[in-house]
């Protein structure tokens, strides 16, 4: 059996640790394109490609896209169904992880680390000064299993918690401050200090902070990305930063990956990129790779796989 890896060395590294005998696991070639290197794979770790219909017309013996995060935004799943191709995820599996990650990303802003570089290198003492985060009020957008671990993290920092998610039926599972669905969103970033994003992308989620909702926060505010990049539309990210509409923002998430050293993003002062790695620590890595390599056994044996996609029931 051949696996065609991911473009996530630890991740790649966990894999080939369990993986058994008679599994060939190939390293993503960077600079050829996917459809090049599908021609006699069989399974295909997603990591952050992108795979349609011409991905999967290349792909012959292709019969199992196996996501080793949650998701699963850039397939096609109506194409990979028809083409019998099944798709699986392991949610949930490094919510832990993103969650810590998300909280030093928020630490970072609050006590403003890059300006502790400059003044390190303008040597200066005692300056900047940061902001406590006690007292503080997190709005996260997006409420499943990351959600749900950072709002934890946050309220045993005793910030004020609100929440939306896109069905506010499920509630949730720990306290809050305030649930909401979506249409309750403009009506509390007004009170947010830091704004953190975790909505799954979707259509209706595609640029969802936009103008509109930057120009609705406080200017002492911090938006923190930890989706999809896609969930902002750049245009308005850099405009607020460039005009100090928001204090700042966070991401460990960008529109094109790996992102560009030269990006004018990151020249901005008050703009802080972390490479997509909230999702890989000791734990979460060693789970996920159990996971992955016990899904492509059961494949090879026949067995029922895990977490497959909903392009499994559609009828």
């Amino acid at each position: 059996m051949i696996v065609l890896g991911s473009t996530y060395l630890p991740m790649m590294q966990g894999i080939r640790a369990r993986l058994g005998p008679g599994i060939e696991l190939r390293d993503f070639e960077p600079h050829r394109a996917l459809a090049d290197q599908l021609r006699d794979v069989e399974v295909l770790l997603l990591g952050h490609h992108r795979v349609g219909q011409e991905e999967l017309r290349a792909a012959p013996r292709l019969r199992l896209i196996q996501q080793h995060g949650r998701g699963l935004d850039s397939v096609d799943l109506l194409a990979a169904q028809h083409a019998e191709v099944r798709v699986a995820n392991v949610p949930g599996g490094n919510s832990v992880a993103v969650a810590e990650h998300g909280l030093a990303l928020m630490l970072a802003l609050a006590r403003n680390l890059r300006g502790c570089n400059k003044s390190i290198g303008n040597r200066r003492t005692g300056e900047p000064m940061g902001l406590e985060l006690r007292g503080k009020t997190v709005v996260l957008v997006g409420l499943g299993a990351v959600g749900t671990e950072f709002a934890q993290m946050a309220a045993a920092l005793r910030l004020r918690v609100l929440a939306i998610r896109s069905n506010v039926a499920k509630g949730s599972p720990v306290p809050l401050d305030f649930l909401g669905g979506p249409e309750h969103l403009t009506s509390i970033l007004g009170e947010a200090d830091f704004v953190v994003l975790l909505a799954t992308l979707t259509p209706a989620t595609l640029a969802m902070f936009d103008h509109n909702c930057f120009g609705l926060m406080k200017k002492s505010a911090f938006l923190i990305n930890l989706g999809r990049a896609a969930l902002v539309d750049r245009a308005a990210l850099q405009s607020a930063l460039e005009r100090r509409a928001i204090a700042g923002a966070a991401s460990d998430v960008f529109w094109n990956e790996p992102a560009e050293p030269g990006d004018p993003l990151l020249a901005l002062d008050n703009f802080i990129l972390t490479p997509h790695v909230a999702g890989f620590t000791d734990n979460s890595v060693a789970h996920i790779a159990t996971e992955v390599t016990s899904n492509i056994a059961r494949l090879r044996n026949g067995e029922p796989l895990a977490n497959l996609a909903v392009c499994e029931i559609i009828r």
